[in-house]
């Protein structure tokens, strides 16, 4: 099944996209570096995660502190 993983700021605006791909069923781990898509490291703050695969979507928040 088709699932995506992106990171997003405060405002809205996509930082990183993580997962892109097919995945079997089951549990996964992903460890995000705190980089965005050009590579840079981000700044402490506020984040939000959004996982899709199929019709579930969920997002969540999350605090990245240096």
């Amino acid at each position: 099944r088709q699932v995506k993983i992106d990171v997003f700021d405060v405002l809205g605006k996509k930082i990183k996209t993580l997962i892109d791909d097919n995945h079997s069923p089951g549990n996964h781990f992903v460890e995000w570096d705190a980089t965005n898509d050009q590579g840079m490291v981000v700044s402490s703050g506020l984040y939000f995660y959004k996982i899709q695969s199929g019709e579930y979507i969920s997002t969540n928040k999350m605090c990245f502190l240096k």
